[in-house]
C-alpha cells in the first residue's frame, strides 16, 4: 500500500507540476499576446505619425510652391505692364517725328510750296532733318536696348 500511496502522491505531484507548468505557459502566452499587441499598437502609431509627417511636408511644400508661383505671376504681370507702358511711349515717340517729317514734306512738295519763301523752305528742311535725326536716334536706342536684353 505504501508503494501505491507513494505512486499516487508522485502522480499527484506530477499533475501539480504539470498544471503549474501549464499555468506558467498560459501566463507567458498572455504576456506574449500583450507584448505583441503593444508592438502592433506602436507600429500603427509610428505609421500614423510618419503619414502625418509626410502629409505636413507635402502641404508645406505645396503652400511654398503656390506662394512662389504667385510671386512669379506678380513679377510677370508687372513686367508685362512695364512693357505695355514702354510700347505706348515708343508709339508716341516714333509717331511724333514721323508725323512731323511727313507733314513738313507734304508742305514742301504740296500746293503750298510755291507760296513759301526760300528761308521758310530752308526752315522746313531743317525741321525734317532734326526730326529725322530724332527718329534715327530713337530707333538705334531701341535696337541697342533689344540687343542688351537678348544678352
Amino acid at each position: 500500500q505504501l508503494n501505491t500511496q507513494s505512486a499516487s502522491i508522485d502522480q499527484q505531484n506530477r499533475l501539480l507540476k504539470l498544471k503549474k507548468l501549464q499555468s506558467e505557459q498560459d501566463k507567458k502566452e498572455v504576456m506574449l499576446a500583450q507584448e505583441k499587441d503593444k508592438w502592433q499598437l506602436s507600429s500603427f502609431l509610428i505609421t500614423i505619425a510618419a503619414l502625418l509627417f509626410v502629409l505636413a511636408f507635402y502641404t508645406i511644400d505645396k503652400i511654398l510652391r503656390q506662394k512662389h508661383l504667385k510671386e512669379e505671376k506678380a513679377k510677370a504681370e508687372k513686367s508685362n505692364y512695364i512693357k505695355s507702358l514702354f510700347f505706348q511711349n515708343m508709339n508716341h515717340e516714333i509717331r511724333t517725328p514721323l508725323n512731323a517729317i511727313a507733314g513738313f514734306n507734304e508742305v514742301l512738295n504740296g500746293n503750298m510750296s510755291s507760296q513759301l519763301s526760300p528761308e521758310e523752305k530752308k526752315e522746313l528742311i531743317n525741321m525734317i532733318a532734326i526730326n529725322n535725326h530724332l527718329l534715327t536716334t530713337l530707333v538705334n536706342d531701341v535696337i541697342d536696348l533689344s540687343d542688351f536684353e537678348s544678352d
